[in-house]
């Protein structure tokens, strides 16, 4: 199958939609970053439990998943099976206890309860873990797109590497 101009069209009208789309909230809003975060405490309960779903949806659960799964390791397919169910008891439990402290994150409740040392503990050790998972989740965009269009692996990381932690920015001033 050979790649034709109008599907570089289409896929660069694509990213470029998303991407004005994303940064069209920046300029609409008005709002601080912690308002529009917290969305000032108005969605209800579900639409922040789908949101905590649509955050573990990445390239990973595309490809990576179903690749471990085809050479045989269920393992991460299975306990991805388990997401629902956390986002569920997200949404019926700790959001109505973080609301109630009148806090945005689990981070404020570990200060609260355990200490601070407690809080810098699982913050670390969330950024690292998300650090890893970046790097996979760019990888496994890469993959394909370099496929489709031949594009440098390298470059594709960097260039929505950059795109991505622009409009992530964005979302803090």
């Amino acid at each position: 199958m050979e790649i034709t101009f109008l599907d570089y069209i289409i896929f660069f009208v694509f990213i470029a939609g998303v991407t004005i789309f994303g940064c069209s909230f920046y300029f609409k809003s008005g709002k601080s970053s912690r308002a529009f975060t917290a969305a000032e405490g108005t969605l209800p309960a579900w639409a922040v439990g789908m949101s905590i779903f649509a955050t573990f949806v990445s390239s990973i659960s595309f490809l990576g998943l179903p690749g471990d799964a085809y050479r045989g390791t269920w393992n991460p397919f299975v306990f991805s099976l388990s997401i629902p169910l956390a986002t569920y008891l997200a949404a019926k439990i700790f959001i109505p206890l973080y609301r109630g402290m009148n806090s945005v994150s689990a981070y404020h409740f570990l200060e609260v309860r355990f200490g601070y040392w407690a809080r810098c503990y699982v913050a670390v050790c969330y950024l690292l873990t998300q650090l890893a998972r970046s790097g996979a989740i760019l990888l496994l965009l890469a993959l394909p797109i370099n496929r489709m269009f031949g594009f440098d692996i390298e470059l594709i990381i960097i260039v929505v590497g950059i795109l991505t932690l622009i409009y992530t920015l964005m979302g803090e001033a």
